[in-house]
């Protein structure tokens, strides 16, 4: 889904490709956030039940790992949204592309 950079590629041919990708990036990647965040949530109210109804422990400590995966994955995604929301802040800031 993102485009790379080419290894003959000038500074501005790979300046364009990176303001691509981190548009890419900003338009979609709430999807991605709200997935991982789905998941996560998921997983920690499936932690409470099996804790609840007394459920083997070995059914608790997975879905405990999965909901702490899930919520790594989760602020991994919205670390990379807001790097790519600053490039193209930067990038207009500087008035090298309209808003």
């Amino acid at each position: 889904m993102l485009e790379p950079v080419s290894a003959g590629s000038s500074e501005d041919e790979a300046a364009e490709v990176d303001y691509r990708n981190a548009l890419w990036l900003r338009s979609y990647m709430d999807m991605y956030i709200l997935r991982w965040a789905c998941l996560w949530l998921g997983l920690l109210a499936l932690a409470i039940l099996v804790h609840s109804y007394e459920f083997p422990g070995i059914l608790l400590m997975a879905a405990l790992t999965g909901a702490v995966f899930g919520f790594a994955g989760m602020v991994n995604m919205i670390a990379m949204y807001r790097r790519a929301a600053k490039v193209v802040r930067d990038r207009i800031a500087a008035d090298r592309r309209p808003p």
